[in-house]
């Protein structure tokens, strides 16, 4: 009779210990995307431009790679220094503080009452005008990040496993 109360308490303390366990977890991150990020983004291998760039195949990319997208002034600014990709310590900072990475930058957090622009025929074509219609009707807000660390973590952990561009670099 030790023996199973043993195995029951090792199986309890191990159940403890993982629910422990900070390690960061894609399949949470996966389901902040479809929330947060997949209203705007895409985030297959389609890689299409939306109302903002695909994000497949964004870790380790050089910022301001989509063809065909309208950087904000603030992201276009850097594009011309060559010098930022979009490894763990960006995207961390830029998930924690988009504005402080780049002031002014036109990403909104999205307003789950309004249609995906999965159905927008004009994908990320004229987002000063898409702005200003959200803006108007109370949807708009900007993006200001997300403060939980976990989640935060969880997210890029996601972001790492969507595989590398194929196409729409520059």
């Amino acid at each position: 009779m030790k023996g199973w109360r043993s195995i029951v308490c090792a199986l309890v303390i191990s159940g403890w210990l993982s629910a422990c366990d900070d390690s960061p977890e894609p399949g949470n991150g996966a389901k902040i995307a479809e929330i947060h990020c997949a209203p705007c983004h895409d985030l297959t291998p389609a890689a299409t431009i939306r109302h903002a760039p695909p994000l497949w195949g964004i870790y380790k990319r050089p910022l301001g790679q989509i063809v065909d997208f309208t950087y904000s002034p603030s992201v276009a600014g850097r594009v011309k220094r060559g010098d930022f990709v979009w490894d763990d310590a960006n995207l961390d900072l830029f998930l924690k503080n988009p504005q402080e990475l780049f002031p002014n930058n036109r990403m909104s957090a999205w307003d789950p009452g309004m249609p995906s622009a999965h159905s927008s025929p004009d994908h990320g074509k004229d987002l000063e005008a898409t702005r200003a219609v959200l803006a108007s009707t109370g949807h708009y807000e900007p993006f200001t990040g997300f403060e939980n660390d976990f989640d935060r973590m969880d997210l890029l952990a996601f972001l790492k496993t969507l595989g590398h561009r194929a196409r729409q670099e520059k």
